[in-house]
């Protein structure tokens, strides 16, 4: 067959490739699931404990108060405002049956926020009271 210069031969596309589109899809599939996943895993509030000989990692059913360094107070790591603990204590208490406070307060913390957590939980009718510490570590054997 013999074209003449005026006729052009193109080359008709008879579908879309979609595989490196795929792919790519993909990909940010598995990152978006790798990073969801690590920041789930990292809902507890970064607190600096002070150290005792006698901490105890085990704890009966609490509610937990964390106090962070910028004097944000958290209910069971969900923060609440200084003005709003005593309520947020006493929804807990009533929901959960809870006569345990556990403060984790860090070491930077003044001690004067320590006491108004505490405080609040009182008024509250929690009684009893654990300070959260971090354990020391085990001193390296001497020679």
């Amino acid at each position: 067959m013999i074209r003449s210069k005026t006729q052009k031969n193109y080359n008709q596309i008879s579908g879309i490739n979609i595989t490196p589109f795929t792919d790519i899809v993909l990909v940010l599939l598995i990152i978006f699931m790798v990073t969801a996943n690590t920041l789930a895993n990292d809902k507890s509030l970064k607190l600096n404990l002070p150290k005792a000989e006698s901490a105890d990692a085990t704890l009966p059913k609490s509610v937990t108060v964390q106090i962070s360094q910028g004097q944000r107070f958290y209910v069971n790591n969900v923060q609440v405002q200084p003005g709003e603990l005593m309520a947020a204590l006493q929804e807990h208490r009533q929901k959960n049956k809870t006569e345990l406070l556990v403060v984790k307060a860090d070491e930077k913390v003044p001690y004067e926020s320590v006491i108004y957590a505490i405080d609040q939980a009182r008024k509250v009718g929690i009684t009893e009271l654990g300070l959260a510490t971090r354990q020391l570590e085990p001193a390296a054997p001497s020679r």
